[in-house]
């Protein structure tokens, strides 16, 4: 929601043009969806927990690196950024295939859509009130406090069902 001025803020110099920003942002988040094919195929040979964990420890660092990023590394901190988001929805979507039994799957889908789009809303009056004080800078801050939280929460994932009964044969 804040690439586009955040692009434009850092790159005025680079690209001037809007279609070119909006092409540059296109492009980060393109570079994005593909995490969904590339996790999707990780987490058909490895467990649920460590891509979720790998993925929520790179977003806090991530989300810091860009509030105070120029030039290029806006363009590619973005795209890395928008790769780790991505590939967390995948992780979402595989957690509910894995622990919630199938009659029950898409009311905790449905669930789920509900909340994110509930959470989704506070982003608009959390960036009224943030930016103007702060700037992109200081909205990107919060928002690494927030992924670091959501990285302690990823510490605390259980083991997929299948490694649950792996480690107690052992």
């Amino acid at each position: 929601m804040t690439y586009p001025k955040l692009f434009q803020e850092r790159l005025h110099e680079l690209f001037t043009s809007p279609q070119t920003l909006g092409v540059v942002v296109s492009l980060a988040y393109a570079f994005g969806a593909v995490a969904q094919l590339l996790i999707g195929r990780v987490l058909h040979r490895f467990s649920l927990k460590w891509p979720f964990i790998i993925l929520t420890l790179l977003q806090a660092p991530l989300l810091l690196a860009m509030a105070d990023s120029q030039g290029w590394g806006v363009i590619v901190l973005g795209a890395a950024f928008m790769f780790v988001v991505f590939g967390q929805v995948t992780v979402n979507d595989a957690m509910v295939a894995n622990f919630v039994a199938p009659q029950w799957q898409s009311r905790v889908f449905a669930l789920r859509y509900c909340l994110s789009f509930g959470a989704s809303a506070t982003a608009i009056p959390l960036i009224a009130l943030v930016e103007p004080r702060q700037g992109l800078s200081g909205l990107y801050l919060v928002l690494a406090g927030v992924a670091a939280l959501t990285f302690a929460a990823a510490l605390a994932f259980p083991r997929t069902p299948a490694e649950a009964a792996v480690g107690q044969s052992a």
